[in-house]
């Protein structure tokens, strides 16, 4: 995996479903911010990356892009059908 598109896990050579999700939403973040994941800030407790601030996005898109880049694997989503319910549900 690519740093910073790459989650924890999968570096570790342990990579699961969520895994995928994570790079995908990483990709969506660098293409609304502009900048790479690792030019990003990040939460110094939970590591979940800083991104948002200035933007101008629907608070439930960012709901969903920030459970697609959680750090822990645990919290994200679990299947690209959860990513893609959650969407319809906020009329994305």
């Amino acid at each position: 995996g690519t740093r910073g598109y790459a989650p924890s896990e999968q570096m570790a050579g342990r990579p699961v479903i969520a895994s995928d999700i994570y790079s995908l939403g990483m990709v969506i973040v660098e293409g609304l911010t502009g900048l790479a994941p690792m030019d990003l800030p990040s939460d110094p407790d939970s590591g979940d990356l800083i991104w948002q601030p200035g933007r101008h996005l629907s608070p439930q898109f960012v709901a969903i892009i920030n459970k697609m880049i959680k750090y822990n694997f645990r919290d994200r989503y679990q299947s690209a059908r959860e990513v893609l319910t959650d969407l319809a549900k906020a009329g994305l």
